[in-house]
């Protein structure tokens, strides 16, 4: 099994657009990679958070939001206030 962690030292560098990448990639292999995005913040709504759905989709996965993204945020937080 093979394990990839994207990570970024700021907001807006570019982490979702590289994992989304990375995941589209695998799913065109025919493979089945699972997103996770532990926290989310600055979410306009809880219950479709804009990264989680759209690392989702890019998987072409069908896991429900709650595993791909269990913490979710409406306030933009940094990760450890999170």
């Amino acid at each position: 099994m093979m394990r990839v962690f994207v990570t970024g030292t700021d907001t807006n560098v570019g982490k979702t657009e590289t994992a989304s990448a990375l995941l589209s990639l695998l799913a065109d292999r025919g493979m089945r990679p699972a997103p996770f995005k532990p926290y989310e913040t600055g979410c306009e709504d809880l219950q479709a958070p804009k990264d989680a759905m759209a690392l989702r989709e890019a998987a072409q996965s069908e896991d429900p939001l709650e595993i791909i993204c269990p913490h979710r945020f409406k306030p933009s937080l940094a990760p450890g206030v999170a």
